[in-house]
């Protein structure tokens, strides 16, 4: 950009020189930008520290095999990811404005030398109410705060930001997630981050139900303080065990409990449940976090947004397949998933925690009409028929309409609506327990 700069400017200065012998005016290149580097930056900070990208340079390779250091303003570095009050490793992008290109690097907080920490001492006998969030991309969050608001100048960083001023801080409610994890990659390194802001969604530009789920927790939890606990991948199946997964749902694994398993009279496929298992791990590992900070870990209920992909049409020759059993299916997760938490959490109360069922949304380019409204009665009929399951309507959020994508894509809830999604889900686990 800065060498596109300079040689248009040369050719205005020849233009204006013509008749003083300029005689061969400069051409513009036609070099177009085809890669960047950076270095020097600071990786390493303690807690309080506030980011700073002191020292970052940034060379972009040009077309025609040039090079050039960027200046500051004609690149973006995010860094909504960091955060200072939690002891790990965070990731962030350098972004080469006006393309497509970025580069990542690592940046990690630890305590300070002499083995101190800027955090609060340890909590001793706090109590801590904590709520499980999975689904699939909806629920990982898939919503983007960087687009602008249709209509506006602004996006929706700047959107969330005039709802309310703490969703750019974040709020005091405590959070331990993933989200996106292969099938045959490792579970990541999870840490506990003491508050719940931007950037929790599938990368920093990304959020998903857990910012309105905090507002709602902050604001009408009677000075509890509260907990989110997330695991979730997109395009998730929750009826895929048929040996499909081999073809339809290898990227993350499935849902699939182990009830649902043995209904499908089958061998399942390795990675049918995977996504079940590794919810159970994040919620064990969850609570043994809490725990060593000297919190005492009540889990309140679940609140889950899935189905869409059970709603699309995968068999050309049963293509409402998985829609046409989505009761049965959701009605044996709920039950499975609730007694495994319950006995991780030695709280038998927990099999009876409310459920909040967050309603797929039709308008998203799901599959069949029909299909849709399948899995959206289902979830509807597995609400009716137990008092503690709630489902939590988001028809009034529509993705597209009338031929136009109001969301994030043809798929996902804008960052606006899933911000008032989020409230809603906080909204119903509440009042389900007055």
């Amino acid at each position: 950009m800065k060498k596109l700069f300079a040689s248009v400017f040369g050719v205005l200065l020849c233009c204006m020189a013509l008749f003083a012998g300029c005689s061969d005016p400069v051409q513009a290149p036609s070099a177009t930008p085809e890669s960047i580097t950076i270095s020097g930056m600071k990786t390493e900070f303690v807690f309080g520290d506030k980011f700073s990208a002191t020292g970052l340079k940034v060379v972009v390779s040009y077309s025609d095999e040039t090079t050039a250091v960027a200046p500051s303003r004609d690149y973006t570095v995010d860094s909504s990811a960091y955060d200072a009050t939690t002891e790990g490793q965070y990731t962030i992008v350098v972004k080469l404005n006006g393309t497509d290109l970025s580069q990542s690097y690592t940046v990690s907080v630890k305590k300070t030398a002499d083995g101190g920490s800027a955090t609060e001492d340890p909590k001793k006998d706090v109590p801590l109410d904590m709520w499980i969030l999975a689904g699939q991309s909806n629920a990982a969050g898939y919503s983007q705060t960087t687009q602008r608001v249709q209509g506006q100048t602004y996006d929706y960083r700047e959107y969330l930001r005039r709802q309310d001023a703490r969703t750019a801080a974040g709020y005091d409610v405590l959070y331990y997630g993933a989200t996106d994890v292969g099938a045959g990659d490792p579970m990541p390194a999870i840490h506990i981050r003491n508050r719940v802001g931007l950037g929790l969604g599938r990368s920093p530009e990304f959020i998903g139900p857990e910012l309105g789920m905090a507002k709602g927790f902050a604001d009408g939890n009677s000075g509890t303080k509260s907990a989110i606990v997330k695991y979730a991948c997109g395009g998730t199946w929750l009826g895929d065990v048929e040996g499909e997964m081999s073809t339809t749902n290898t990227q993350y694994g499935g849902w699939a409990s182990p009830s649902i398993i043995a209904q499908s009279g089958v061998t399942a496929h390795k990675n049918s449940g995977l996504m079940y298992t590794r919810l159970l791990a994040t919620v064990e590992n969850a609570i043994s976090a809490f725990e060593a900070e000297g919190y005492i870990v009540t889990v309140k209920g679940f609140v889950w947004m899935q189905g869409e992909a059970d709603a699309g049409t995968y068999s050309v020759s049963n293509p409402s397949k998985w829609a046409d059993v989505y009761e049965r299916n959701l009605n044996l997760f709920i039950s499975d998933l609730r007694n495994a938490v319950a006995k991780i959490a030695g709280d038998e109360a927990v099999k009876t925690r409310p459920f909040i069922v967050g309603k797929i949304n039709s308008t998203g380019q799901y599959g069949r009409d029909e299909d849709e409204e399948k899995v959206r009665t289902a979830q509807d009929s597995v609400a009716a028929g137990d008092p503690t399951v709630y489902a939590v309507e988001s028809l009034d959020l529509p993705i597209s309409g009338d031929g136009v994508c109001l969301g994030s894509d043809w798929w996902h809830f804008n960052a606006g609506d899933m911000f008032t999604l989020g409230q809603r889900f906080a909204k119903a686990a509440l009042d389900a327990l007055k």
